[in-house]
């Protein structure tokens, strides 16, 4: 088979050797650019699969953070409340103490006077 090709009216044949040479050069460059595009396809794809694995490490960090706080929240609160219990200990310790004082200020005050 043979490619005729016109140019201002003049008929050129073009011999079956160099249309074969033409096919193959455009299957050579077919070929690398559906290489380069499978090449680009399984890039993404792997960049996809990494990042979707960082996406579930951060979850599960968010996660593991969200219950850590929580456990230092009830920390905190149950913290607090023993504070609290301690200072009205404390009061009432000191209470005790200043009557405890009064009576013996008293008694020696009686022995005294007596």
């Amino acid at each position: 088979v043979q490619l005729v090709v016109t140019v201002r009216r003049t008929t050129i044949e073009m011999p079956s050797k160099k249309k074969a040479k033409c096919k193959a050069k455009a299957t050579k460059k077919a070929a690398a650019a559906a290489a380069e595009k499978a090449e680009k396809e399984e890039l993404l794809d792997s960049l996809q699969s990494r990042c979707a694995k960082q996406e579930d490490a951060l979850l599960e960090d968010a996660i593991k953070l969200a219950a850590a706080e929580k456990r230092a929240l009830h920390a905190n609160i149950e913290l607090s409340k023993s504070l609290k219990e301690l200072k009205i200990e404390t009061k009432r310790l000191k209470d005790e103490l200043i009557d405890a004082q009064m009576q013996l200020c008293l008694t020696d005050m009686v022995k005294k006077c007596t």
